[in-house]
């Protein structure tokens, strides 16, 4: 008898210190995972005149210039040289340069319908308004309209490169129906320039 309590009382003890090993490593992986987030942030501060560069197409270039401070970049949502996602209070404003056109360039028409066609497949309850024209800060013309999507309303920019190689969309979601920013506030942000002056 004595020994089968002994034998019991073997069993048990492994099965407690796989119980607490499972338990720690647990712990160790939640804490870790807090430490790496502490680390790495997820926005970054922005400034007024903060420029961001959106590429281009070897012959012109695409910048993005925040006209004031309180901006933050989502640094996970943020690609470099083609995208970004920033934060302003409930606003959030995606900003990206699709695909080139390649050798033939659509239109203003064409690209507007794919921008549309675009926000549809990434949500289909979004509702697009009739676009009116709106110009970028160095003069270059696209076309902007007010969009209703699950996320609430907001505004969409679309502006051709000057040479139409490229375009540059906007999307401006979290206005909950009040004034956020204006479309041509929001196309004035973009300047495209030569390559050469980027160097």
């Amino acid at each position: 008898m004595v020994v089968a309590q002994e034998t019991a009382s073997g069993r048990a003890a492994p099965r407690w210190i796989a119980v607490g090993i499972a338990v720690a490593m647990i712990a160790l992986v939640t804490v870790g995972w807090s430490l790496v987030n502490a680390l790495v942030p997820g926005r970054t501060a922005l400034t007024a005149g903060e420029e961001l560069a959106l590429g281009g197409d070897g012959t012109t270039r695409a910048v993005l210039v925040l006209p004031d401070d309180g901006w933050e970049a989502d640094v996970a949502a943020s690609h470099p040289d083609r995208s970004y996602r920033l934060h302003r209070g409930p606003l959030v404003l995606d900003v990206e340069r699709p695909g080139e056109a390649g050798d033939e360039s659509p239109g203003t028409d064409l690209r507007w319908e794919g921008t549309r066609r675009v926000l549809l497949s990434q949500d289909p309850s979004t509702r697009v308004g009739e676009p009116s024209p709106v110009v970028s800060a160095d003069g270059t013309e696209g076309l902007a309209a007010d969009v209703n999507r699950a996320r609430g309303p907001g505004t969409v920019v679309l502006l051709p490169s000057p040479d139409g190689g490229y375009a540059v969309r906007m999307l401006l979601q979290g206005t909950d129906g009040g004034p956020g920013t204006a479309p041509e506030d929001l196309a004035r942000m973009i300047t495209f320039s030569e390559e050469a002056e980027h160097g």
